[in-house]
């Protein structure tokens, strides 16, 4: 049985959670946030046991608990710790996004996780919806040529931001927290590095948002001559019928692919044929992907490579936006 150990109830950690739901492999050995309101409501969840115990520290999880994986949801100022002291432990890691606020500590995070040698995932799980998949799969084999444009946007309601997302010191940023998302999907998709980019974001429309920016655009030059632009906004209104809303379009020398009705359609358009809606496959489990992975039956969707660099993009994109100068990537 896979002892899973989760650190903070700040993120997307229903995504692992409820993968464990869904196995009979896996258990949920401890939780640690600070944040009682946060842990009664997790009691609820199916993967929670009655031999599942609560820390409100960290450091007394990792030290009280034998653990086979560490999965880190805390406020993002907590990453950079959280994963070294993983790594120490010789744990395999699922992390959050962004993996650290500076470059510096971001240097930190990558020399521990590759010293102590261990397996890094990192929660950019767009990756997995069918929509993008099929984009991915249209543009590696090549049914739009060349990829020269590629745009994408996520777009979600502010709603009630807590404490720590108003803060930069715990913060660091809507780019790296956000638009990651989009910058990973569109190098996942383009299959296409990135070799500079500017950017710009601020807070316009959003005063309560506090530190927190409510728009974001990063321009990204790929390496084949290419541009790429992930935009972001927490400028949805509270009346749209969902709380988020994404697009994608990849514009190449052959042909054009968008995602389309909420992510629910793909349409591809070449220069030898007419419009057409793909097929979508079955959406794949993010935690079965990365336990498969683990086991070496495949590899997972997300390598540490992808981690590290999107993490360092998205921190270079903020230098970009606060500085008014492009940086090279």
């Amino acid at each position: 049985m896979l002892r899973i150990g989760l650190m903070g109830l700040d993120g997307h950690q229903g995504v692992v959670l409820d993968g464990m739901a869904r196995r009979k492999d896996t258990v949920l050995a401890a939780v640690s946030s600070e944040n009682e309101e946060a842990k009664n409501a997790l009691r609820r969840h199916p993967a929670v046991t009655g031999q599942t115990r609560f820390y409100s520290e960290w450091e007394q999880l990792l030290a009280g608990e034998a653990l086979d994986l560490a999965v880190i949801c805390s406020i993002n100022s907590l990453h950079a710790p959280m994963l070294k002291a993983a790594a120490a432990r010789k744990l395999p890691i699922i992390s959050e996004k962004p993996l650290a606020l500076t470059l510096g500590d971001l240097a930190e995070v990558r020399a521990a996780v590759e010293q102590a040698r261990v397996a890094l995932s990192m929660l950019i799980t767009m990756r997995y919806a069918p929509c993008y998949r099929a984009v991915h799969e249209a543009v590696r084999t090549g049914r739009i040529g060349k990829p020269v444009l590629a745009t994408a946007f996520k777009s979600y309601r502010l709603g009630r931001r807590p404490l720590w997302q108003r803060r930069r010191a715990t913060f660091g940023g809507t780019i790296p927290f956000v638009n990651i998302h989009t910058i990973d999907l569109l190098r996942w998709t383009t299959g296409r590095e990135f070799v500079g980019c500017q950017a710009y974001h601020g807070n316009a429309g959003k005063p309560e948002a506090e530190e927190m920016e409510d728009h974001a655009v990063v321009l990204l030059r790929m390496d084949n001559g290419g541009v790429a632009v992930s935009q972001q906004d927490y400028l949805r209104p509270a009346a749209a019928e969902s709380h988020g809303e994404a697009f994608l379009r990849v514009a190449g020398s052959d042909g054009v692919i968008e995602v389309l009705d909420h992510e629910r359609q793909v349409r591809l358009t070449t220069s030898t044929e007419a419009s057409q809606t793909l097929a979508l496959s079955p959406e794949e489990d993010y935690l079965s992907d990365f336990l498969e992975g683990l086991e070496g039956r495949k590899a997972h969707l997300i390598s540490r490579d992808d981690c590290f660099r999107v993490t360092e993009i998205g921190l270079k994109a903020m230098e970009a936006a606060a500085t008014g100068r492009a940086v090279s990537l």
